[in-house]
């Protein structure tokens, strides 16, 4: 049974994984960070990051970082 304050998803590999709390926490804090510095696309904002910008989309979505 999942707990009721965690997301599921399926990862590539069709692995079951779970969102939790911090991680929906870390990507509405990485949106907003984005927008305020005046980046309208995420690829745009990966792009000034130097980082892959799928790389950047799973973090805003809040997939786990590792």
């Amino acid at each position: 049974m999942v707990a009721t304050n965690q997301e599921n998803f399926v990862d590539k590999s069709g692995i079951l994984m779970l969102r939790t709390p911090k991680d929906r926490a870390r990507a509405d804090r990485l949106r907003q960070l984005r927008l305020v510095m005046g980046y309208q696309s995420q690829r745009q904002f990966a792009f000034f990051l130097g980082v892959e910008y799928a790389r950047y989309n799973n973090a805003e979505r809040g997939l786990p970082l590792s």
